[in-house]
């Protein structure tokens, strides 16, 4: 009796949920197709194989030591930063279900990934913080030419807060992403759209750095869309930085 209970409710809840209706997944889904994606099926067949460091059996990647599991490890695109990214990571944040793990995986040297009692100390010359904090300035505004890193911060909305409080982001001036929504058709409980996961923060912002500099955009113009509704076709895509949250979302589907 109690189980039947307890099922009754989650089965009441999610019913009452509108952040799992159909138009939330169609959003995303009609977001994802306006990419350049890296082909998925090739992963969905691909059976689970150990992980050369810590020899546990991962899905595509192994989420705990942040590598490839994959025998052909071309099948997911490797993408070059523009300048470093370090993400300062929550302990109460599953390794599972961390998008940041995902931006280290594709984007290998160029992401560090730190626990809070172990960040680095920046340079608030050089390094920007991208948080929505009271004083954070628009992309728009950020004079790019002396950053050499970039920081964002992995947690919930909810811990996001005690996390800005550390020293030493505090000091470094902060960077707003804006009138973007998460592309993820079950956003955070009580949060708007506007609340991006981190792998999409990360996306929009290099794709809006990217867009800002002539020479990479000449550079990488052949690899990715930077406006998605005007996505180049390509038998085979490349390999660019366009394509990272379509490998996610591909990666994330494989991986459940």
């Amino acid at each position: 009796t109690h189980t039947h209970t307890h099922m009754g409710k989650r089965k009441e809840k999610h019913e009452g949920d509108d952040q799992w209706d159909a138009e939330a997944r169609e959003r995303a889904s009609s977001f994802l197709r306006s990419l350049n994606m890296a082909p998925r099926d090739p992963l969905f067949a691909l059976p689970r194989h150990k992980c050369e460091q810590c020899g546990r059996n991962r899905k595509v990647y192994c989420y705990d030591c942040r590598l490839l599991t994959l025998p052909d490890p071309s099948l997911v695109p490797q993408v070059s930063l523009p300048c470093h990214l370090d993400i300062i990571k929550h302990p109460g944040e599953s390794n599972s279900k961390s998008t940041a793990v995902h931006a280290k995986v594709l984007c290998g040297d160029d992401v560090s990934i730190y626990s809070p009692d172990a960040v680095p100390d920046y340079n608030p010359e050089q390094t920007v913080l991208v948080f929505p904090a009271p004083d954070a300035i628009p992309f728009s505004q950020l004079d790019r030419s002396k950053i050499t890193k970039v920081v964002f911060i992995d947690s919930t909305w909810y811990q996001a807060g005690g996390m800005f409080a550390n020293d030493k982001l505090s000091k470094l001036k902060c960077v707003k992403m804006e009138d973007k929504e998460t592309a993820f058709w079950r956003t955070q409980k009580n949060k708007p759209r506007t609340f991006l996961s981190t792998i999409e923060a990360i996306y929009y912002f290099f794709t809006q750095w990217v867009s800002a500099d002539r020479f990479l955009r000449r550079k990488h113009k052949k690899t990715y869309s930077l406006d998605t509704g005007n996505v180049q076709k390509k038998k085979r895509p490349c390999c660019g930085f366009g394509r990272v949250l379509s490998l996610i979302c591909s990666c994330v589907c494989v991986c459940v």
